[in-house]
């Protein structure tokens, strides 16, 4: 694809084949430690280590034995992820994220504490994440009904997943279901989505025989066990949500949320299908404002000498609510942003 004055952008992969970048990544880290550097597993860092200017020249660390200290001769680079797994962080600067559950462990957002105590600061405006779900099944983004894990409906299902914490904000779940019928093929081609045959949906059923299903969409003969199979407990909320709702498929408005009468398609055909989701957290992709080069900076907008930060440990790259998935989708952003703030950090204090 050519950008500019005719300068083109190639995508590549980096992986060993079969596997994702989590799997990868010991395989680097047994090659980094047979080559050009130490590697230390379960030493977790607590503290950096700044001279009378400020400066960071190390980092304190925990191990089995006590605490060590490592000093750096050209900076530290603080890349140790997100803070989703802090209730507190999530809890300031994600309150929309308050009943979400955490898909990572681990992700205690030390590194940005610790470039906070020294001096950094945390991206102020509002934090982009991963909160959307296309895990649980085929047709993640297909427009039919929802409903919260009461039962009820709570917006117009025209929204892209990427927008559902927005709404699930003000519910006391995170969980929520798709519930169509057995007309979903037909209706599914009338608005061009992404159709899926008996045949291709079948594996995803639980209730499948053949298949023995390894997804969350249930099908059930009626809609009091549909709620059973999805563990919606208020069946009779679920009820009165299904038949408002074919009231007003049946009227051709939706005056409750304003959905797009070309979505609004009514409930009523035997068997009956619904799909478990849930827009927990998957990564939070902000931290620490830095300079072109991944230095931490500032207050003042100034580079702390000998701090460096990348991947989610660093901010301001996204803007958005959610990593950005509508309009002109650039495959493997969050990852590839991961990769070269590493390298840009890297670089820039090697060649102090």
């Amino acid at each position: 694809m050519p950008y500019g004055d005719g300068l083109k952008a190639t995508k590549f992969s980096c992986r060993p084949d079969g596997i994702n970048y989590a799997g990868a990544t010991p395989i680097w880290f047994d090659l980094v430690a047979e080559t050009i550097a130490d590697v230390y597993y379960e030493t977790p860092a607590t503290q950096l280590v700044q001279d009378a200017n400020g400066a960071v020249t190390g980092v304190i660390c925990q191990s089995k034995d006590g605490y060590e200290q490592f000093n750096a001769a050209k900076g530290v680079i603080l890349c140790t992820g997100d803070y989703q797994n802090d209730n507190e962080m999530v809890s300031y600067f994600l309150p929309d994220l308050a009943n979400a559950i955490t898909k990572q462990s681990g992700k205690t957002g030390d590194g940005i504490k610790m470039g906070f105590w020294a001096g950094g600061v945390i991206e102020p405006v509002h934090h982009t994440k991963m909160s959307h779900d296309f895990g649980s099944g085929p047709m993640a983004n297909e427009p039919f009904l929802y409903v919260d894990g009461n039962g009820k409906r709570f917006c117009s299902e025209g929204i892209h997943l990427s927008l559902m914490s927005n709404f699930l904000r003000f519910t006391d779940t995170s969980t929520w279901f798709q519930i169509f019928d057995s007309s979903y093929q037909e209706n599914v081609a009338s608005w061009n989505g992404e159709i899926k045959t008996p045949e291709e949906l079948a594996p995803f059923i639980p209730e499948d025989e053949e298949w023995a299903g390894r997804g969350q969409v249930h099908r059930a003969d009626t809609l009091e066990e549909l709620a059973s199979l999805l563990g919606i407990e208020d069946v009779d909320t679920f009820l009165a949500t299904v038949e408002r709702y074919n009231e007003l498929c049946n009227a051709g408005a939706d005056d409750d949320f304003g959905k797009d009468p070309a979505y609004m398609k009514a409930i009523v055909t035997a068997p009956f299908y619904g799909t478990k989701r849930d827009t927990g957290i998957t990564a939070i992709c902000a931290g620490l404002l830095t300079d072109g080069n991944q230095r931490v900076i500032d207050a003042d907008g100034n580079p702390i000498p000998g701090l460096y930060a990348a991947g989610n440990t660093s901010g301001g790259f996204f803007g958005a609510v959610d990593y950005p998935f509508v309009g002109e989708y650039i495959d493997a952003i969050s990852i590839g942003r991961c990769v070269s703030g590493g390298y840009a950090a890297a670089q820039h204090a090697a060649n102090l």
